[in-house]
This record gives C-alpha cells, sequence and structure tokens, in this order.
C-alpha cells in the first residue's frame, strides 16, 4: 500500500484534528508495516506536482521491490490525485499498478484556487473566530506557488460544468470562459495574477486533464453537498 497526502501540514491548532491519522492507524492495526508493506509519500502542495515525481518514484519503485507480486496498491487524497495521475501519464509502464484509489481530488480543478489567488482564504485553518491563517497573507504569498495555480478550473471543467465566475461589472451578467476568467485575473495592473504561471498550469492540465489511469481496479470517491463547497463567485 502506497499513501499519497500532502506534507505540509500545521500541528499546532489548539485542537485535535484528525485529517489522515485515522486512515494511517488504521493500516497499521491491520497487520500492515511501515517500509514494508505499507509506504507514505509526502509532496508539497505549493510547489509544480512535474517536479515532485521523482520523489514519487522512489517510493514507489521501494514497494515494488517489496511487493510479493510487483504489484502495489495505492491510495491518493485531494491534490495527491493530481501528482499520481501524472505520474502514471509519465510512466513508461503501469503494469505495477493493482489498485489505485482516488479520494476527494479535484480532477478539473476547484474554484477555491481562484479564491485564493483573488481574494485569500484561511484554507480551513481557524477555530472559532480565531484564524491561524491570514487570508490577506495567504493571498499574498499564493502569487507565486505554482501548485496554486495547477488547481485552478481547467479548460476541460468549463466545458464539462460550465464557468464559475460570474461578471456584473459592465452591466450584465455573463457567465465567463476559460480565457475570459484568466483575462479577468490578469486585468489589475495593481493586484493581477501571475500570467507565467496561468499558462504553465493551462499547459499541465490540457495533458493531464486528456489522460484516464488504465489498471485492473481504479476507484474514485467523490464528495458532494458539501456546504463548504464553492460553486460559483459573482
Amino acid at each position: 500500500i502506497i499513501r499519497v497526502a500532502t506534507g505540509t501540514a500545521l500541528n499546532f491548532l489548539p485542537v485535535q484534528r484528525a485529517v489522515y491519522d485515522n486512515l494511517f492507524r488504521a493500516f497499521l492495526d491491520n497487520g500492515y508495516v511501515l517500509g514494508q508493506s505499507f509506504f507514505e509519500v509526502a509532496y508539497d502542495w505549493r510547489k509544480d506536482l512535474g517536479k515532485q515525481i521523482g520523489a514519487l518514484d522512489i517510493t514507489i519503485q521501494q514497494a515494488i521491490s517489496n511487493s510479493p507480486t510487483g504489484k502495489v496498491n495505492i491510495i491518493a487524497h485531494s491534490m495527491g490525485g493530481l501528482l499520481m495521475r501524472e505520474y502514471l501519464r509519465r510512466a513508461t509502464s503501469t503494469i505495477f499498478l493493482n489498485k489505485f484509489i482516488i479520494a476527494g481530488t479535484p480532477q478539473l480543478g476547484s474554484p477555491k484556487s481562484f479564491k485564493i489567488l483573488g481574494y485569500g482564504d484561511n484554507l480551513g485553518f481557524s477555530w472559532g473566530p480565531l484564524e491561524f491563517l491570514n487570508i490577506d497573507k495567504s493571498k499574498e504569498i499564493s502569487q507565486n506557488m505554482l501548485g496554486v495555480y495547477e488547481l485552478l478550473p481547467s479548460r476541460r471543467y468549463i466545458q464539462v460544468n460550465g464557468g464559475y465566475v460570474k461578471n456584473f461589472r459592465s452591466g450584465g451578467a455573463g457567465i465567463l470562459n476559460y480565457d475570459q476568467t484568466n483575462q479577468l485575473m490578469l486585468g489589475d495592473p495593481v493586484d493581477s495574477r501571475n500570467a507565467l504561471l496561468l499558462d504553465i498550469a493551462d499547459v499541465f492540465h490540457n495533458d493531464l486533464d486528456a489522460y484516464q489511469p488504465t489498471g485492473p481496479q481504479i476507484y474514485n470517491l467523490v464528495g458532494c453537498q458539501s456546504a463548504e463547497t464553492i460553486g460559483e463567485f459573482r
């Protein structure tokens, strides 16, 4: 078993928040041994996913060499699912893959990334009225984080789901397409997004969205009806 999850955890919250630990303990309690039959891969969600494939490959090769059948099962959560799909897309062979479980992955992007880049967000790091991540600071530091741009809704997202930004500024209520949304993000000379990173993220998703992983057993777990899920911006 290989678990792919973000490696940038915040552990200073004054409340206990079980995010991945329950899953981690469940495997160990059922006889899996860390470093022998159970492996973990951490990645940095702020950085380019394509540049983190090398570290992922090292762990996958370790798991393959420890597997009696030469095959592995992989569980990838959230953005880790994009990282794993990009790894499989670039792999010369995926014969090693047995089960691939993708949990809560924004396959075509997440509108919340638009909010982070445009308005800031505390990313859920709050406790009652206390916020442990300043929204203005999160907006500032995200401007040059390629990983955040790679989470923006892609062209395929808008093709399948429709636009997610409605612009009322010119007196209309038009839903913006992909290029218009990018133009909106680049339009303010004082507060515009990084054009280079927008272009890189566009290429990243154009390649990834056209790829469908293949294997004996692939599961895509998708949440829905969450009150916290952003649907559109006005």
